[in-house]
């Protein structure tokens, strides 16, 4: 009796280990994170993703993405906004242009749920980069990489 009572506690002591080593190595993991990026950076990264919101949407990620190609967290941020912005205003004027000249009516709806969508993803990229982590667009990423120089 004794025995398994000992054996028991050997292996709840193990796993209680387990899981104070597993969230000490989160807290470290998030403290790095949040250490290692500079708060201008965050901002920086924050603005490019934002820009959609006070009328540049290509201007000033482009222009970050071109001053500040030495600081990795930026030039990471720059990169998906602008592969953002450039795919959700490109197919935006789409659906507008078909809205107006071929279909008509039927898109409208399609064309307001492409701008909330595009406007959520926006404010998501905007929380992940001010707390800095890095954030990847889930339909444009693959095109960040592949149209924009990475060292």
């Amino acid at each position: 009796m004794w025995g398994s009572h000992r054996n028991y506690y050997v292996i709840a002591s193990q796993r209680s280990l387990k899981i104070t080593i597993g969230m000490i190595n989160l807290l470290i993991r998030e403290w790095e994170v949040n250490r290692v990026v500079a708060p201008e950076s965050k901002l920086m990264g924050a603005v490019c993703h934002g820009s959609i919101f006070f009328g540049l949407p290509i201007l000033v990620p482009l222009i970050v993405y071109l001053l500040k190609r030495d600081d990795d967290f930026v030039n990471h941020h720059a990169r998906e906004s602008l592969a953002m912005h450039i795919i959700g205003l490109l197919l935006g004027a789409v659906v507008g242009i078909l809205c107006l000249v071929i279909i008509g009516f039927l898109l409208v709806i399609p064309l307001a749920i492409l701008g909330l969508v595009y406007t959520v993803l926006a404010i998501v990229a905007i929380i992940k980069c001010l707390s800095g982590q890095y954030y990847y667009y889930p339909f444009t990423s693959k095109y960040a990489e592949s149209w924009f120089y990475t060292k």
